[in-house]
């Protein structure tokens, strides 16, 4: 990854793998990669983290914890780019629902929800959905 980011910095590089170590998602988010998902992801799931990796999101893969040391730094809301989806999933965090309350209220799967989950929780830096819950109240 480190090579084709050093000879395409505009590339966008999903990861797509079997792995979800601590040290294996933090070697790859430390490589600037758009995303990082696991094999058994629905079909569905992975053509939606292939369009918001091209779209310049960052996807991270419901499952897959995120390491503390590659956490963004904290900012204003608008600073952590959230799509329109993220934003509706961050509402509904905020009010403290679950994946699969989430998931009832916006029309999709509980998978999928969890997906923006935990996307959200990267964007806003928290390693935990009650922190990131937490840092938006705070906005």
């Amino acid at each position: 990854m480190w090579r084709q980011r050093a000879e395409h910095p505009d590339i966008r590089i999903l990861v797509l793998t079997m792995y979800d170590d601590d040290q294996s998602v933090r070697r790859s988010l430390d490589a600037g990669v758009a995303g990082y998902i696991l094999k058994d992801t629905p079909p569905e799931q992975i053509l939606a983290a292939i369009d918001a990796a091209a779209k310049g999101a960052r996807v991270i893969g419901s499952g897959i914890g995120l390491p503390t040391s590659s956490a963004p730094t904290l900012g204003a809301l608008n600073r952590y780019a959230l799509t329109t989806r993220e934003h509706a999933v961050a509402e509904l965090l905020v009010k403290g629902l679950r994946n699969r309350a989430v998931a009832e209220r916006l029309g999709i799967s509980e998978k999928t929800a969890a997906n923006y989950v935990a996307s959200v929780r990267l964007k806003v830096g928290a390693p935990t959905r009650y922190e990131a819950a937490r840092l938006l109240r705070e906005q």
